[in-house]
């Protein structure tokens, strides 16, 4: 029962039996509502007790134990010897309870005091109310100690968009595998370096974000290369020599508009190509979406692209160059690496860098695409 008790009349007579009478009023709730019900009772001699229970809630629960112990072994004595109370504290609790209440637990008479039909009706509500207490102290101390073991709550990472399909869910679909308590979010944001967000615990990037306290662990490097569609090459051809690339549109990333210039890589040369056509974007997964349309030449990383070279997609270019390799960092503030959740995390990503060109399982249809490609161009 979800009660309130705001009214509480209470008369007292001046008779050695102190009877009581009692009107309560509550305000009953129930679950996951907040609107009011009002609900009258009015309850007989002794009904206090009953109606009256939630008083005891504020009591201290040693009067609340020490009765139930008086009540089950029937004296002082035999509930001194079962606590290891003593009896004069134990008595004490009794006399305090009963003033709590206003009303008479125990008849005094010899040397065991005797129960009023108050205490039995008390004794009920007591049973259960030390039941309850120790279930939910039980429930409590398990969601502590899941808290304190640091795998349970949120995690929240950031990446960009194409780190985060194609590696970080995949790591955070193998971290809620092992640990089901905490809840991750991810948060796809387009420039990481910009800003580190205080309610985010990492970020999976390749320039580490500008922040006091930072700390950038490096989990590996990403090998890039240019690809191109096959249709693309076939109505462009295939260029043989970086030189070639002069006289191809480029598609690049956060790149003013003209002359926009790839560095490459192959055998400790080094050239530097130029695109004087270019498509510009700031996102990797419009990068891909354009080459395999066949609007150009992009660089791209090597695992990024697999799918679409191993469904025919793309095709490399150039392909014994390479531009430099790019790292890629988990980045996170000294303070929140204590957390066991977010170590296991890094600790995960670190451990699965290695694989990624296996993480990254996007499919493509052919057919669909070219389906789509000529309702597209009809």
């Amino acid at each position: 029962m979800w009660g309130i008790f705001d009214r509480r009349t209470i008369e007292r007579d001046s008779g050695a039996s102190r009877t009581f009478g009692c009107t309560v009023e509550t305000t009953v709730k129930s679950p996951g509502r907040l609107d009011k019900a009002d609900n009258k009772q009015h309850h007989p001699t002794f009904g206090i007790l009953d109606t009256c229970f939630a008083e005891i809630v504020m009591t201290d629960i040693k009067l609340i134990e020490a009765f139930v112990l008086v009540m089950k072994h029937g004296t002082l004595a035999a509930a001194e010897s079962e606590s290891n109370v003593p009896k004069a504290t134990l008595s004490r609790h009794l006399l305090k309870l009963e003033e709590s209440l206003g009303a008479q637990l125990f008849l005094r008479t010899g040397r065991r005091p005797i129960p009023t039909q108050a205490a039995q009706t008390l004794f009920v509500h007591c049973v259960r109310l030390l039941a309850d207490l120790n279930a939910g102290m039980d429930e409590a101390k398990a969601v502590v100690q899941a808290v304190s073991d640091g795998m349970r709550g949120e995690l929240t990472v950031a990446t960009t968009s194409h780190f985060s399909t194609s590696f970080v869910s995949q790591i955070q679909g193998k971290y809620l595998l092992r640990h089901p308590g905490v809840v991750c979010n991810l948060y796809v944001v387009p420039d990481p370096t910009a800003s580190f967000a205080d309610d985010v615990d990492c970020y999976i990037c390749s320039g580490p974000p500008e922040h006091p306290n930072l700390v950038a662990r490096l989990l590996g490097h990403l090998n890039y290369r240019l690809f191109a569609s096959p249709a693309y090459l076939i109505k462009n051809g295939l260029p043989q020599l970086p030189d070639d690339l002069a006289k191809h549109r480029g598609i690049v990333l956060k790149q003013p508009p003209k002359e926009t210039r790839v560095v490459l890589h192959s055998n400790g040369e080094s050239f530097t190509c130029l695109f004087d056509k270019t498509a510009c974007t700031n996102d990797y997964w419009v990068m891909k979406s354009m080459a395999v349309d066949g609007n150009g030449i992009a660089l791209l990383p090597d695992y990024f692209a697999r799918p679409e070279v191993t469904a025919g997609m793309l095709s490399p270019v150039l392909p014994g160059w390479n531009a430099p390799p790019v790292p890629v960092y988990c980045a996170y503030q000294k303070q929140r690496y204590m957390a066991k959740k977010l170590r296991a995390f890094i600790d995960l990503a670190a451990r699965s860098f290695a694989q990624i060109d296996s993480l990254q399982y996007y499919i493509v249809d052919q057919h669909a695409h070219d389906r789509s490609a000529a309702l597209f161009w009809d």
